[in-house]
């Protein structure tokens, strides 16, 4: 049986270059589209499928407003958002929210497709972004590292980040520390206070 995935995306002509891509080169079935966040928390709920496209400018709510209403559901469907919006910008706080995967818009559809197989084969993608600060060379922070600060940018426990995260709580405490010290700071308030001085993405949206 083909995996029934579904499209979330304002734009008409977008969802139907996804369905097509997806129904022809990949091989799955379309099985619901929203245009609308209303409609896509709807669709979750009650469409049975196997992953999730979704965009995070979707009106009127956003999409990260599904994706955190989801997981607050405890709705597991795999998330993959496909988004305009810039990694720098948005993928940290996809993957903290519970997003198994980032792709932006400007990507070749090559890309687009491999991280579909991967999520559905189990796996995440998630790209390896910089953290630039004046004066030093940029930072690069792995998409563990980076889903560990948005947890603790949120003001979340290092036991709920696990939790989230599929890891034990040293292993976050391992992630926390190699953050702090690549970016030198000592504490999670001075890693928000630098994280603020920088523009913090996530309140751009």
């Amino acid at each position: 049986m083909k995996t029934r995935i579904l499209l979330a995306d304002d734009h008409a002509a977008i969802r139907g270059g996804l369905k097509e891509y997806c129904v022809r080169v990949l091989g799955l079935r379309v099985v619901g589209e929203a245009g609308d966040s209303d409609t896509a928390s709807v669709l979750v709920r009650v469409c049975p499928a196997g992953l999730l496209v979704l965009d995070l400018a979707l009106p009127p709510e956003g999409g990260l407003s599904v994706l955190k209403a989801m997981r607050a559901a405890r709705i597991a469907l795999p998330v993959l958002v496909y988004t305009m919006y810039p990694a720098e910008q948005f993928a940290a706080a996809a993957r903290a929210a519970g997003a198994q995967a980032y792709v932006t818009k400007g990507a070749p559809m090559s890309e687009f497709g491999e991280a579909v197989r991967r999520v559905l084969d189990g796996d995440s993608v998630f790209p390896t972004l910089p953290l630039r600060q004046r004066g030093r060379p940029p930072v690069e922070l792995s998409p563990r590292e980076q889903a560990v600060m948005a947890g603790i940018l949120d003001g979340e426990p290092l036991v709920q980040i696990a939790r989230r995260l599929g890891v034990n709580a040293s292993t976050v405490t391992t992630y926390r520390q190699r953050l702090l010290d690549k970016l030198n700071v000592r504490t999670n308030a001075e890693l928000a206070q630098l994280v603020a001085s920088l523009g913090d993405p996530r309140r751009k949206h």
